[in-house]
């Protein structure tokens, strides 16, 4: 059996890493095999223009937040 849930929240736009710190304490306790997360749940929501989509992009090769989550998930 596939356990699957979803986390939903308002992330705080621009916080990076107090997203990814309140996505990480609240998945280290949830039983589940697959956790769906909201659209931009690490940067949030409503950027003026293009430039500040590119100051909050991450690189997947160099990814703090995707080691994270990586991390996590080889714990759990």
């Amino acid at each position: 059996m596939l356990r699957v849930g979803f986390y939903q929240f308002r992330p705080l736009f621009g916080q990076v890493d107090r997203n990814l710190q309140k996505i990480l304490e609240t998945l280290k306790q949830v039983e589940a095999d697959l956790v769906v997360l909201p659209e931009l749940a690490f940067t949030g929501y409503h950027f003026k223009n293009r430039a500040e989509v590119g100051a909050l992009a991450e690189d997947p090769e160099r990814s703090a937040t995707l080691d994270s989550l990586q991390e996590l998930c080889k714990e759990r």
